[in-house]
């Protein structure tokens, strides 16, 4: 298992293929959360706009390339 401390002091638990839950530490209180959930949820809420916009921004020589 994995740990990684974010900036703002929020511990996660993982295994490195986000198989099962991760366990995450804030303020001395603890929870579980599925891997598959926080992918799935930073995949299309902040990923996949991120990618369309780029693309809507890009001209046709930058889309054929």
């Amino acid at each position: 298992m994995h740990n990684y401390k974010g900036s703002e002091g929020t511990s996660f638990n993982y295994n490195s293929d986000f198989s099962g839950n991760v366990i995450i530490i804030k303020d001395k209180k603890q929870f579980e959360v599925s891997g598959k959930d926080i992918l799935e949820f930073v995949a299309y809420n902040y990923i996949q706009p991120t990618k369309i916009s780029k693309i809507e921004d890009m001209d046709y020589k930058e889309l054929l390339t």
